[in-house]
């Protein structure tokens, strides 16, 4: 007597790759307005411009999902977000320098770990 014996399985790497990358997405758009919020408290502030030219955004390719926060994002505050951020020197009665780079820093573990909750979420899950 022969027998014959099969299986058959099917991978679905397109869903749990597209469920994946929607998963980084809010991960990084969470993780973006928190920073963006955190970084608000730091800015200086003299009329309000620079603090109002913050954004956050995230773009999404195939494999990569992309967050930003940038300042200077009008026509008013582009040169003044760089030399706000960068120059130590400046006395400021409100915020500082470095008001985004300081806080990406000291929250680094938090932001990581908003974007995998993003990711672990997609699949049914969080920690």
């Amino acid at each position: 007597m022969t027998g014959r014996s099969s299986v058959k399985w099917s991978s679905h790497t397109a869903v749990v790759a597209e469920r994946a990358r929607q998963g980084a997405h809010r991960g990084m758009d969470e993780a973006t307005k928190q920073l963006l919020e955190m970084s608000n408290d730091l800015v200086p502030v003299d009329t309000g411009a620079l603090r109002d030219s913050g954004v956050a955004s995230v773009q999404a390719e195939l494999t990569v999902v992309h967050g930003q926060v940038a300042y200077g994002t009008t026509q008013y505050t582009d040169i003044e977000a760089i030399e706000q951020h960068e120059r130590l020197d400046f006395g400021h009665a409100v915020g500082q320098a470095k008001f985004l780079e300081q806080p990406f820093f000291a929250n680094a573990d938090t932001l990581r770990d908003t974007m995998a909750k993003g990711i672990a979420e997609a699949f049914g899950g969080a920690e």
